[in-house]
C-alpha cells in the first residue's frame, strides 16, 4: 500500500513545486494534482473494504430481480463501451428467473469489478459479454472479454491483493485491488468466483450464487 501511495504523493508535490516555478501552466499542474488526488481516494477506498471485517447483516440480503440487475449494469456501462470502441451485449435466460434472495449491492460490485477489467484489457472493436445462467443450484453472472487472456501463472495469483499479473495486463489506473475485493464480497455471499478462457481467447469470470434447497432437502 505505501509503494502505490508513494507514486501519486510524489506527483503532486512535484506538481505544487512547478506551479511555484511556472505559474502560467497552473491549470495543466492543477489537472495532474486533481487526478491523482482521485486515484488516492480510490485507493484508499478500496484499502478501506478489504480491511474492514465487517460481515453482511441479515437486512442486507434481500429478495431482487437479477435480471433487472444485469439491465441496469448493461444501461450503465453500454455508452462506457462505445466511447473505447467496444462492444457490449447481455444474454439473459429464455425463462422468467424467480427472486434471488442475496446482496444485489455486492453483486453489483464485484460485476461491475469484472466489467472493468474486461474493458480495460479488450481491443478496440472487440466483444464483451454480460450474461446469465441459471440451474437447478445455483444462479451464474458472466463477463466474458476477448483480450489478451490471463496466464496459467497469473490465475492462480490474480486475486492477492496488489497482484496485477503480466504487463498486458497492467495499467497505471488499476491497484490490482479489484478482484481481491470482488473475492472478499464473494465469500461474503457465500458464492464461487470461477476463471476460465474464453473460446477464442480472452477470459471469462463467473460469479456463482447458490440457491437455497427446496423442501428441506
Amino acid at each position: 500500500a505505501s509503494h502505490e501511495l508513494r507514486t501519486p504523493i510524489m506527483l503532486i508535490q512535484g506538481a505544487v513545486d512547478s506551479m511555484d516555478v511556472f505559474p502560467e501552466k497552473t491549470d495543466y499542474f492543477g489537472k495532474i494534482i486533481r487526478n491523482e488526488c482521485s486515484r488516492m481516494r480510490e485507493l484508499v477506498k478500496d484499502l478501506l473494504i478489504l480491511t474492514s471485517s465487517s460481515e453482511p447483516s441479515a437486512g442486507s440480503f434481500q429478495p431482487f430481480d437479477p435480471v433487472t440487475l444485469l439491465m441496469e449494469l448493461y444501461e450503465s456501462y453500454l455508452p462506457l463501451c462505445q466511447t473505447k470502441g467496444l462492444i457490449l451485449r447481455i444474454e439473459l435466460p429464455d425463462e422468467y428467473t424467480a427472486d434471488l434472495k442475496s446482496n444485489p449491492f455486492y453483486i453489483s460490485q464485484i460485476l461491475r469489478i469484472f466489467l472493468d477489467n474486461a474493458m480495460a484489457f479488450s481491443p478496440t472493436g472487440r466483444d464483451i459479454l454480460l450474461k446469465e445462467q441459471v440451474s437447478k443450484n445455483s444462479v451464474c453472472f458472466q463477463v466474458m472479454d476477448h483480450g489478451p487472456g490471463i496466464t496459467a501463472e497469473d490465475k492462480q495469483q490474480i486475486f492477492q491483493k496488489f497482484y496485477r499479473g503480466d504487463k498486458s495486463r497492467t495499467d497505471k489506473e488499476h491497484f490490482g485491488l479489484g478482484l481481491s475485493i470482488a473475492k472478499k464480497y464473494t465469500l461474503l455471499l457465500g458464492g464461487q468466483i470461477l476463471l476460465t478462457d474464453t473460446e477464442g481467447g480472452g477470459c471469462t469470470f463467473s460469479l456463482k450464487i447458490p440457491l437455497p434447497r427446496r423442501g428441506g432437502d
